[in-house]
């Protein structure tokens, strides 16, 4: 499977990252880590998370109160949304 994303997460994490590191620049090291250990457990069993919406999986972050919103599609795994998960549940298909 293939790995993309759409523009407005990966805008929001470069945001985040650049944000944490003007704070604590291991933070930001962390952040982003993590964001690519998740993607990597999502490349390595997509369909391990449940559908919490039709054609849409998440995936918690462990460290972070971050959550990214995946569909697949084909041979095609689309990160369309990183949200905070103090937010409506519904705030990522605003912001995707």
């Amino acid at each position: 499977m293939i790995l993309e994303w759409e523009p407005a997460p990966l805008v929001e994490m470069r945001k985040l990252a650049c944000v944490f590191s003007a704070d604590d620049p291991e933070k930001a090291y962390r952040f982003v880590n993590e964001i690519e250990e998740a993607t990597g457990t999502i490349l390595r069993d997509p369909e391990t998370p449940r559908e919490f919406e039709r054609g849409f999986r998440k995936m918690r972050l462990e460290s972070f109160p971050y959550t990214l919103i995946y569909t697949i599609q084909s041979e095609y795994i689309w990160i369309v949304s990183l949200v905070h998960q103090n937010r409506h549940p519904d705030y990522w298909k605003r912001n995707s």
